[in-house]
């Protein structure tokens, strides 16, 4: 088989990164999967004479290439990343499974704490949550995002805690952040966690509610 496999270059659309052009292939291969098409390389007028394209298993990717899932066969990109100062590394990426589908969940209050550097960092973060959370319409999602905020974000100087049942009532509690309604607390790492008025196990909104009322003037 001869030209099956498209191959370029993502310098001729961004330039060259240097350190970070692996990177940036990395990144093109992920898209490509993603949006199921491989972006041309661009301002190729005539390729090099020295390679026989028609007899290799590659092409020039000059235009966009559609790149639709198959049954059976993962979608395989690999990336070559040769650098002056000895870089030479070469990954093959694999797609993802595709996801299977989630079962809804029942409405259920969620938490977010905000945490941040500054009073001024967390009211712009706070900005950019609600931007996501207000585009959250679906319970799982939101619960993720929750996840991913509380979770994967180490605890900084100053923060703020919100709840609400459903992405967009969490993005106007966000929102009420940046425009000063709610308050930003110093978080304080040696403040001790005093226990929640109402049992794990009692009601939800009320669990939550105390929870944010703990998080809120900076318990940990």
């Amino acid at each position: 088989r001869t030209q099956f496999c498209a191959i370029g270059s993502v310098k001729s659309n961004i330039g060259h990164l240097e350190p970070a052009a692996g990177l940036a292939g990395v990144v093109k291969v992920l898209l490509a999967f993603e949006r199921e098409q491989i972006p041309p390389t661009l301002h190729v007028q005539r390729p090099n004479d020295h390679i026989r394209f028609e007899d290799s298993p590659f092409y020039v990717a000059d235009q966009v290439v559609t790149w639709p899932r198959t049954t059976g066969s993962p979608r395989r990109g690999a990336v070559s990343a040769f650098g002056m100062g000895g870089v030479n590394a070469h990954v093959i990426l694999e797609e993802p499974p595709v996801a299977a589908p989630r079962e809804p969940l029942p409405p259920r209050p969620h938490l977010v704490r905000v945490s941040a550097a500054s009073e001024d960092a967390v009211r712009q973060l706070a900005a950019a949550y609600a931007e996501v959370f207000a585009a959250s319409d679906d319970d799982r999602r939101t619960a993720d995002l929750c996840h991913t905020a509380n979770v994967g974000r180490s605890l900084l100087d100053h923060q703020s805690a919100v709840t609400g049942t459903t992405g967009p009532a969490l993005a106007e509690q966000l929102r009420a952040v940046v425009a000063g309604r709610l308050p930003v607390a110093r978080a304080d790492a040696a403040l001790p966690a005093d226990t929640p008025p109402a049992a794990p196990d009692g009601p939800p909104d009320a669990w939550h509610a105390a929870l944010d009322d703990l998080a809120r003037p900076g318990h940990p």
